[in-house]
């Protein structure tokens, strides 16, 4: 086996690989929904802390508004060897992850745009 053949071979695995492991969409939302809930746990406990009222709706309603806001609003895109996460708001959207390898990592805006309460601003995840 010459070397181009061995490195085409390489590269033939290698996007094999990136093709069989690309996340599917149902991944991106599951991925989406476990950081909104962990999200709005927090954000229950702490306005909550003191009203049993407020945790016990926010434990009954926050899963339902959790699975709506994913179900409209997150999408992917498919590349075949990776994928995007799109969050669509209104008459925008952005792309706020990136699957690739069978993980889907977030960006680092995501995180501040759901600590600073602006998640709805898309602006903020530019």
């Amino acid at each position: 086996m010459t070397k181009q053949q061995f490195s085409t071979l390489i590269a033939l695995l290698a996007i094999i690989t990136l093709v069989l492991t690309n996340p599917r969409e149902e991944e991106h939302k599951s991925a989406v929904k476990a950081k909104l809930n962990v999200f709005m746990k927090k954000k229950i406990n702490e306005e909550g802390k003191n009203n049993q009222m407020v945790q016990g709706l926010g434990a009954l309603f926050g899963g339902y508004v959790v699975d709506q806001i994913v179900n409209t609003a997150i999408s992917r895109n498919n590349y075949y060897i990776f994928s995007t996460t799109k969050f669509s708001y209104s008459d925008s959207s952005k792309t706020i992850g990136v699957g690739v390898l069978g993980n889907i990592f977030f960006s680092s805006k995501v995180d501040k745009a759901l600590k600073d309460g602006d998640l709805l601003k898309t602006k903020r995840l530019n």
